[in-house]
């Protein structure tokens, strides 16, 4: 049901906007580059994303730990799932 999505997200969004947004800086661009130099098979916006928690040494919460798996030393959770480390 559609209100019902709306309404998830408004307590989804209203429970983060406490967290501080980090943005692809020139820090994450020195990443983001080092990470297409090893070739790795990303996505484009899945490779700035990986290089932002990178640079900031951030756990990245995701449920695409398929493509994120590629990435060395790139620390991320499920946390859709039990055990997700």
């Amino acid at each position: 049901d559609v209100v019902k999505g709306y309404e998830m997200m408004l307590r989804l969004v209203s429970d983060f906007k406490v967290l501080p947004l980090v943005s692809f800086d020139a820090g994450a661009a020195l990443r983001f580059n080092q990470l297409q130099s090893q070739r790795i098979q990303l996505a484009k916006m899945d490779a700035r994303i990986a290089a932002i928690a990178l640079f900031h040494e951030l756990v990245l919460l995701t449920r695409n730990h398929q493509d994120f798996d590629k990435v060395p030393g790139l620390l991320h959770e499920d946390w859709t799932v039990e055990n997700s480390t």
